[in-house]
């Protein structure tokens, strides 16, 4: 294995990996795990990175022990039943989110795992302070116990390092492309374990022209916000990040309430000096030709090649093939929620968000959520907040196993 190390870079104290895969499991939501996590938060509340990179101060706020006892609420043991972790996690995290790995990691320590973690090579200043943050954090003498559970690596392209850190784990998390789930899916598993891979998706913005057009203008540059930090924030390149908007009311209020929203949205887009690369660029003037020549769809001019929205005429159309990220926006409008289930049971769908409507007008008009796609409904501006049910996973249940004690 020194070999391979040689190839490896260590984004946290270095271990023997066989070690790691030794470790005993911890029991979920285990006090240790809680007060980490609690410093960890802490320290990254006090800082300065925080408040430069609203990702990581999103972190900090889910790792507070006041929030983690509330979700512990819902795994809590009984005299018949434990939840204990089921040993080693190898994670596979993409290059798209920023922060995806501390969630990753975040779950798995809080079902009681050890984990191992293969981060994207490419650098973000939040991942990287945050990963220093967890080094320093798991040298503290009262974390002994979690500084032998937890590696954080980076390492490129090496069917060698990937297949023999498969055969030390108990369950593989993959977080990426369909391409790049095959390709790990290439390395067999001991027969015990298994994986939970987190595949492409979009998702959906439902707003009513009627419900956004009746708040104030203070609320309107809130919403705005919102919305760039579920799309562009990340560059649109999240699965959370909105792909479709989904405009609901008369035609002639449909229209004020996009050009009011957009135009603040662009606003916003500017001030935060969101700039597209050249490629992308490219991608987005490519991707409005196939719409139009495709599916019967037109431009709506707005902000040159900072932002492009194209009109559908319906909704006969597989999303994924015409949304480049960076800013491309396909928007429908109608005077009811029916042709959202043209959407809902495609099971590349994962998150609706809403604006101006109520959740529950949303569920009804999915046939009480009876739909093949689908696994969150949020408000816009929590599109990309991180929950314990992910992708129709309970990560928890996922993760652990249950002791029956008789």
């Amino acid at each position: 294995m020194k070999k391979l190390k040689d190839r490896l870079s260590f984004q946290t104290p270095p271990l023997t990996f066989g070690d790691v895969a030794n470790q005993p499991p911890l029991i979920a939501f285990s006090p240790v795990v809680i007060e980490f996590l609690d410093t960890l938060s802490r320290e990254i509340l006090s800082s300065t990175e925080a408040k430069a990179y609203p990702d990581l101060a999103s972190f900090a706020f889910a790792c507070r022990k006041r929030n983690i006892k509330k979700l512990s609420r819902a795994y809590g043991d009984t005299d018949d039943k434990l939840l204990v972790g089921k040993g080693l996690v190898l994670h596979f995290t993409p290059s798209n989110v920023p922060l995806n790995f501390a969630y990753s990691l975040f779950a798995a320590l809080l079902a009681g795992n050890s984990s191992i973690i293969r981060m994207s090579s490419k650098d973000f200043p939040q991942a990287t302070y945050l990963t220093e943050v967890i080094s320093k954090t798991l040298q503290m003498p009262n974390f002994k116990v979690l500084s032998d559970m937890i590696v954080i690596i980076k390492y490129e392209h090496d069917e060698e390092i990937t297949g023999y850190l498969t055969e030390l784990c108990d369950i593989r998390v993959i977080w990426g492309s369909n391409a790049t789930i095959s390709s790990l899916r290439s390395h067999p598993l001991p027969p015990h374990s298994y994986d939970i891979a987190f595949h492409e998706r979009y998702s959906v913005s439902v707003i009513s022209a009627e419900g956004y057009l009746s708040t104030d203008e203070s609320q309107m540059k809130r919403s705005a916000l919102d919305f760039y930090n579920d799309t562009l924030f990340f560059d649109q390149n999240a699965c959370t990040s909105p792909r479709v908007i989904y405009w609901v009311g008369e035609q002639d209020c449909v229209s004020k309430a996009r050009d009011r929203f957009w135009s603040f949205f662009s606003k916003v887009a500017y001030e935060k000096q969101y700039r597209n690369s050249g490629n992308l660029v490219v991608d987005k003037f490519v991707s409005q030709c196939h719409t139009a020549i495709d599916v019967n769809a037109k431009q709506l001019s707005l902000t040159g090649e900072l932002i492009t929205r194209v009109e559908l005429q319906d909704l006969n159309l597989s999303v994924e093939q015409y949304c480049p990220a960076g800013g491309f926006f396909l928007e429908y409008g109608s005077d009811s929620l029916v042709e959202l289930n043209r959407l809902a049971n495609d099971k590349k769908l994962q998150t609706i968000s809403y604006l101006g409507i109520e959740a529950s007008q949303i569920v009804s008009a999915l046939n009480s959520g009876q739909t093949s796609g689908v696994d969150r409904i949020v408000p816009i501006g929590k599109s990309a907040d991180f929950e314990l049910n992910w992708d129709g996973y309970d990560l928890i249940h996922q993760m652990t196993k249950h002791l029956v004690i008789k």
